[in-house]
């Protein structure tokens, strides 16, 4: 195995330096340097690489315009294949393996941030790109919002960080109504990850339901892959547990019913959503409820077509998610939707998920034995029937759980009466 640095940006496009172990190498712009490099911007002695013990360090000389690592600016750091270094206008790319590694990307294929130097796959940057003006989408939104970032479209504030890319409270200038905007990072993505976006646009595409959060578009701008959607004034359930505790029983049935029917109009449709919980259903202020978070939802039209998800690859969020979710999200059908409508009962009701073990072996095997303290040993003033209704809702063998959503729906009815 070996460790080399290969010039990505610069002079010599493709030109390869390998370390030795135990010998340090000097890169600089002067000629008594171990990789001299022709960048007027370097240092005569820029930075040292080091490979030792099989850990590859930099350190910078205290070269006079710095040195970045993966756009952050480093004195001294461990250097991990895949990294890309940038001293001046020069990028390096560290890379392990045999000396007869080719490039695993071209350097024509990479475009680098003007801002950062974050390395971005051009596929993954959009059409009409190029090198000139370049700015990474993690650059556009840490730095001062700009009304013309996306057309059409004025970002206000951050509402929260999703597992792709920040969430935004913004404004549509031609209908001049507030929107929520949902970004997938290009530096973050790679083609699954991408086809994941894409899939929950066509998902919400299909659903329009009082109880759904109304998709308005979804496209991608010179790299920005983004989703539009309708703007709820209000907080998730997740942060009014965190401020209340439970959520009460007439308001936990009020809000499980109505998910639940938006659940069963997503079944109805094929669809299953896969990572129901607390975070993923809004309050509004006007008193709306609304589920979101359709990002790991599957489509039976598609399945074992996508190649998004492999047999034992669990999907979800882990508190909330069904055995079956956990040995093989690829079996997983509408009845994982209705264990995790049950949790998410069980938290609102219990003021706390049913497994709340800190160690996520721990959980892992609670949940497949289903292992979960009863809502009624936890607080006996609660209904019998509405801690039945969970129980059966989160049954370990999804053949004696309620069939569908709709089912939920009734039982609580019944329960409430």
């Amino acid at each position: 195995m070996a460790v080399f640095l290969r010039i990505v940006k610069g002079s010599t496009p493709s030109r390869r330096s390998v370390l030795e172990e135990g010998r340090p190498v000097v890169l600089g712009r002067s000629k008594t340097a171990d990789v001299t490099v022709d960048d007027p911007l370097l240092s005569r002695a820029h930075c040292r690489v080091e490979l030792s013990d099989g850990v590859c360090t930099l350190v910078d000389l205290n070269s006079s315009n710095g040195t970045q690592v993966n756009g952050e600016w480093a004195r001294e750091c461990r250097l991990l294949s895949g990294d890309l270094i940038r001293m001046g206008t020069t990028v390096f790319r560290v890379e392990f393996g045999p000396l007869e590694t080719e490039l695993s990307v071209s350097p024509t294929s990479l475009l680098f941030c003007t801002r950062c130097y974050r390395a971005v796959p051009s596929e993954n940057a959009g059409t009409g790109t190029d090198q000139a003006d370049f700015v990474c989408m993690q650059c556009l939104l840490g730095s001062q919002l700009q009304s013309d970032m996306l057309p059409g479209i004025e970002l206000l504030d951050k509402i929260s960080d999703g597992q792709m890319g920040p969430v935004y409270k913004a404004r549509h200038l031609r209908l001049q109504r507030e929107i929520a905007v949902k970004f997938i990072l290009p530096q973050r993505s790679n083609n699954k990850q991408l086809d994941l976006f894409l899939r929950e646009a066509k998902v919400y595409g299909r659903l329009y339901h009082p109880n759904i959060v109304e998709m308005l578009d979804a496209t991608e701008h010179r790299g920005v892959y983004y989703i539009v959607t309708e703007f709820i004034e209000g907080e998730t359930c997740q942060k009014r547990l965190e401020r209340e505790g439970s959520l009460g029983v007439e308001r936990s049935i009020e809000i499980v019913s109505k998910i639940g029917q938006a659940l069963q109009f997503a079944f109805e449709r094929q669809i299953v959503h896969r990572d129901v919980k607390p975070a993923h259903i809004l309050l509004g202020n006007d008193g709306s409820i609304r589920l979101s978070g359709f990002g790991l939802a599957k489509c039976y039209e598609d399945a074992g077509l996508s190649g998004l998800t492999r047999p034992g690859e669990g999907k979800g969020t882990l508190f909330y998610m069904a055995p079956e979710q956990i040995t093989s999200a690829v079996a997983t059908d509408w009845r994982a939707d209705v264990y995790s409508l049950g949790a998410t009962l069980y938290h609102f009701l219990a003021g706390q998920p049913p497994f709340g073990s800190k160690s996520i072996g721990q959980v892992v095997r609670k949940i497949l034995c289903g292992d979960w303290v009863p809502l009624d040993e936890l607080d006996s003033s609660l209904p019998k029937a509405l801690c039945a209704v969970v129980s059966r809702a989160m049954a370990t063998d999804r053949n004696e759980r309620f069939q569908s959503p709709e089912a939920v729906v009734e039982a609580l009815s019944q329960a409430e009466a």
